[in-house]
């Protein structure tokens, strides 16, 4: 399954959610991000989010919060390739790659609603439960 962020009707990139490490109880992911040339339009703004949440390199001049007000003006939203919204608290594209070539983009969603979670992410409950009883 593919989750693709989308301006209005354009595809700026992908996910797929099978390479997803993930949080089930808190409906969290973190994903490799493909970008389309259209992610251009945003990764500017991706990019200096990163600097300043991740505390490499330069963040200039823009804090945080005026970086997180221009992207919402853009309406990103993430939805399932069948066309589903995803059901999240928020979302945002992680860009390390100057720091870290070798890392690449990542996708880090937040707060997806539990029933959502399993469809998109099969078996990621089941992986999750097994590791923590093998813990216990």
């Amino acid at each position: 399954m593919k989750l693709l962020l989308k301006l209005a009707d354009e595809t700026l990139g992908f996910a797929e959610t099978e390479e997803a490490l993930t949080d089930p109880p808190m409906g969290c992911g973190d994903v490799a991000f493909q970008p389309l040339d259209a992610y251009s339009t945003v990764e500017s703004l991706f990019r200096s989010r990163s600097v300043c949440i991740g505390g490499l390199g330069d963040p200039g001049t823009e804090s945080l919060e005026t970086i997180d007000r221009k992207l919402s003006e853009f309406n990103l939203v993430l939805v399932a390739e069948t066309g589903e919204p995803l059901d999240i608290m928020g979302f945002s594209i992680q860009d390390f790659r100057p720091e870290f070539p070798e890392e690449g983009l990542h996708l880090e969603f937040v707060g997806m609603h539990q029933e959502q979670f399993g469809r998109l992410f099969p078996g990621h409950y089941a992986k999750y439960e097994a590791a923590c009883a093998s813990k216990a």
